[in-house]
């Protein structure tokens, strides 16, 4: 066999190779384009909020993390009274745990808000929210928390605000987005007690949010190293052949 002439068929097969090799280096970019999206989710460690009440139930080494499905292929469902466009059904299939205890939910949706009035100023503003405010009207409560102490978990948000925490201006429209930001937000776990006060917030900072590649992804970057090691190999076993 002339090695030499199988040279032109090995650079095909490295073009190829080096062309899955730039898709998957934009893999993020990739998953995220489809809809829904799996993302995992994690905060640093320390709770904070309102003492007394639940955040003294927590560790100081407490921290949260899980994963849910972000569809951003919903049509916008309403407005919030900040202003914010709601997205039902952006959200699905949460699961997570925090200081060993778990938590889940089914769906929820998100809040889109551009410029919006929070706390008395005008910031973009983007919320997950898996369960809507207590006492809604016709609202579906799904969510299967934990007690901790004489608290009961009633929801779970996720959240980032222009302002909080260093973040920028990061929205130009009400838009849903389509993918979630890769800065730190911040994550509320939202407890009512048995005597019926308003619900109280439990915080954890530092909440990062990063798209889960499919096993597909995963097979396509195996076949990639694989034929890469190929090409590696035949360069190798074809030097100083005639």
């Amino acid at each position: 066999m002339n090695y030499r002439n199988a040279q032109p068929w090995l650079r095909v097969v490295k073009a190829v190779v080096l062309s899955l090799a730039a898709s998957l280096s934009s893999g993020v970019a990739g998953i995220v384009s489809a809809a829904p999206v799996s993302y995992s989710f994690a905060t640093e460690a320390g709770p904070f909020g309102g003492s007394p009440g639940p955040v003294d139930l927590f560790s100081g080494s407490a921290f949260a993390s899980g994963t849910f499905t972000y569809d951003a292929q919903v049509s916008p469902t309403g407005t919030a009274g900040n202003g914010a466009t709601r997205y039902s059904g952006s959200l699905h299939a949460l699961s997570g745990t925090a200081d060993g205890n778990s938590f889940s939910d089914v769906s929820g949706y998100t809040l889109v808000g551009n410029d919006v009035l929070t706390s008395g100023q005008y910031v973009d503003f983007l919320q997950l929210t898996f369960e809507p405010p207590l006492n809604t009207p016709g609202g579906t409560y799904n969510l299967t928390g934990f007690d901790i102490g004489g608290f009961s978990l009633v929801n779970v948000r996720m959240f980032w605000i222009e302002g909080q925490n260093g973040i920028t201006d990061f929205l130009d429209d009400q838009t849903l987005p389509p993918v979630l930001p890769s800065f730190p937000g911040r994550l509320a776990f939202d407890f009512i007690d048995s005597s019926g006060a308003p619900a109280q917030s439990v915080f954890f900072n530092g909440l990062s949010v990063s798209p889960v590649p499919e096993p597909s992804t995963y097979s396509m970057l195996l076949a990639g190293l694989g034929m890469l090691g190929f090409v590696g190999w035949s360069r190798k076993s074809t030097t100083g052949l005639a």
